[in-house]
């Protein structure tokens, strides 16, 4: 199952508070699902894309960061996360592997 969160505020937050810091973060979603009735991890790529503020004040142009592994799997994804800000957000893990 596919999983999306959003996020829009008065001030930059770190892409981590979307996919790692909340206890029901993306990462938690995509690891331990809680309604998948076999298995565990349901994730086969995740993807980011924000606003960073443009220096004046003001949403700039969008990042996107994507990559075909688990957020908690990526090599740089962790590291860069909460270094990586901006006031609006969208942030998504997918799964295409079939059920069973």
């Amino acid at each position: 199952m596919c999983r999306m969160a959003a996020l829009v505020g008065p001030s930059p937050v770190p892409l981590s508070a979307l996919l790692s810091d909340p206890a029901h973060s993306l990462s938690e979603q995509a690891y331990r699902p809680r309604f998948q009735h076999h298995g565990f991890v349901n994730v086969d790529g995740t993807g980011v894309i924000w606003w960073p503020d443009d220096g004046h004040g003001g949403p700039g142009a969008p990042l996107r960061y994507v990559t075909d592994k688990p957020p908690w799997a990526d090599a740089n994804l962790p590291g860069l996360a909460p270094r990586l800000s901006g006031r609006a957000q969208v942030a998504a893990v997918r799964s295409a592997t079939p059920g069973p």
